[in-house]
């Protein structure tokens, strides 16, 4: 899959572009919770199988521009693992940010990985990998 993270990246309210494979045509960027790494991916750490974790993902915007998501996305190997809480449309307002809650849920042990695909009604989409790992409840 090909990446268009222009990723705003910060603990509290400092933020850093880590990544621009997409130039200035990303119109939006994630900005990590305790759940979103520098490199962009969210990560959910371990999850009991049979339970669930949901995580609030910041949504921010890096052009100044306002935006709607108009839809999420989940793709690739474990993609029944992961699920987008939120309901679209959602507005991103100007030089403000939005959140977007996202649940795992391990269907098996071990490793989870999946795409998460944000689409605006402006620029092009944004994607970051997401994973988690799926462990024994005893």
């Amino acid at each position: 899959m090909r990446a268009f993270p222009l990723l705003a990246l910060a603990s509290s309210s400092v933020l850093a572009v880590l990544s621009s494979g997409c130039g200035r045509q990303c119109g939006i960027g994630l900005e990590p919770s305790g759940v979103v790494s520098k490199n962009g991916s969210v990560d959910f750490g371990s999850v009991t199988v049979g339970q669930s974790q949901q995580q609030s993902v910041a949504v921010v915007d890096m052009l100044g521009s306002a935006e709607t998501i108009t839809q999420a996305r989940i793709s690739g190997p474990n993609r029944s693992d992961f699920q987008v809480l939120t309901t679209f449309p959602l507005a991103v307002p100007l030089d403000g940010g939005t959140s977007i809650v996202i649940q795992f849920a391990p269907g098996q042990t071990g490793g989870a990985s999946a795409e998460l695909t944000l689409t605006t009604d402006v620029n092009m989409p944004m994607e970051a990998p997401m994973s988690g790992t799926g462990v024994s409840g005893n």
